[in-house]
């Protein structure tokens, strides 16, 4: 490039609209927008779309599920901290890596929830696998809950319609 000459202009990736889409049906997604219906209209009828799935984290299921562990964590003299605690749940809940360390020896290292790691449904999984868990190991999970339900009653901390199926083991 010469002095008075003008960088040349990368060529900009193609727009890619995202859409947001609600299952109605067992088998049906519809735009969730009048602005998601106006993207998907753009494409012809029998048009082959691919499609990636990602459903959005619910910050009540996520602050419910610290919650509980810092009640599992606070009557309980085994973990230091609810970080810890969580490591090990993890772990106990079949939510890890193996990775050898520098002897050869073979460790189990926790895998993430981070909200860029699951989407809402993997989340749902963990998290009815981790309820399991605990229950399994004597924590009275569904006591915690109700407990939750009353002292925080309308602050928006238990998801309205948590799937309750993990309570049933306890019974």
């Amino acid at each position: 490039m010469t002095d008075g000459e003008l960088p040349k202009a990368k060529p900009s990736k193609p727009f890619k609209p995202r859409l947001i889409l609600i299952k109605d049906t067992p088998s049906r997604l519809v735009p969730a927008t009048a602005l998601d219906l106006e993207l998907l209209e753009r494409y012809a009828l029998k048009s082959q779309l691919e499609v990636s799935l990602y459903q959005r984290r619910s910050l009540k299921h996520h602050r419910l599920y610290w919650a509980i562990l810092h009640l599992v964590q606070q009557n309980s003299d085994a973990w230091k901290s609810v970080q810890t605690l969580h490591g090990v749940l993890m772990v106990d809940a079949g939510y890890y890596i193996r990775q050898p360390r520098l002897n050869g020896d073979i460790i189990e290292i926790p895998s993430s929830i981070a909200w860029d790691a699951r989407d809402q449904a993997e989340f749902n999984v963990y998290f009815e696998d981790a309820m399991n868990v605990l229950i399994d190991n004597g924590h009275p999970v569904p006591e915690y809950i109700e407990w939750l339900r009353t002292k925080y009653d309308g602050q928006n901390l238990i998801p309205p319609k948590l799937n309750p199926k993990y309570l049933l083991r306890a019974a």
